[in-house]
């Protein structure tokens, strides 16, 4: 029921999983003397990984989980020298940096409720000022920002628009080579 809501990810099966682990547990002893528990505990395995293929062993497939992604992508980001504000932090994560904004999307949601409640969230503004003020030494989207009302809508909820407008005053959009399957979109401050 948690899975269909906006921002939802198979994360939200964590808890429900915890929980499971928890109730088998408790049956444990009774579980240990059949034959039947451990041969279903292999199978699930051998079918998580045929599924999934969270470690890339199956030819011809795409790693889908386990894996930080496409190596060009985190080198891309590794080679922009500089404190970023990055879409996906996870590439600035698998470089050894620490993400100013972990999650946009969180980001955009809280500083989107702020503004129609009056809330105070302060770190709304002052990452709105940094942009403005071109503090960082690139922004890195997933999608281009000028185009972003042609996105799919999950793509638009991570991008307060507010955010948007002031990436595209004092930043300019600069080519990424060799990104074709999932490309990255830098974004550089530009001189008033």
């Amino acid at each position: 029921l948690l899975g269909g809501r906006e921002g939802a990810t198979i994360n939200y099966l964590l808890d429900l999983s915890a929980a499971l682990a928890l109730a088998v547990a408790g049956r444990a002893p009774l579980l240990r003397t059949s034959a039947v528990y451990p041969l279903a505990g292999l199978a699930q395995s051998a079918i998580a990984v045929l599924l999934l293929n969270p470690f890339g062993v199956i030819p011809g497939r795409p790693v889908t989980t386990g894996a930080w992604g496409d190596p060009a992508r985190i080198a891309a980001v590794r080679d922009i020298p500089g404190v970023l504000l990055v879409e996906d932090s996870g590439l600035l994560v698998a470089n050894g940096r620490e993400p100013i904004v972990d999650d946009l999307f969180l980001w955009s949601r809280v500083y989107a409720h702020s503004k129609e409640t009056g809330a105070q969230f302060l770190e709304g503004q002052r990452l709105l000022d940094a942009v403005s003020a071109a503090t960082f030494a690139a922004i890195v989207s997933e999608v281009d920002l000028a185009q972003l009302d042609a996105a799919p809508a999950f793509e638009r909820q991570r991008w307060h628009p507010d955010l948007v407008a002031a990436i595209l005053e004092r930043y300019a959009l600069r080519p990424t080579p060799g990104l074709v399957d999932q490309p990255l979109f830098v974004y550089r401050p530009q001189a008033r």
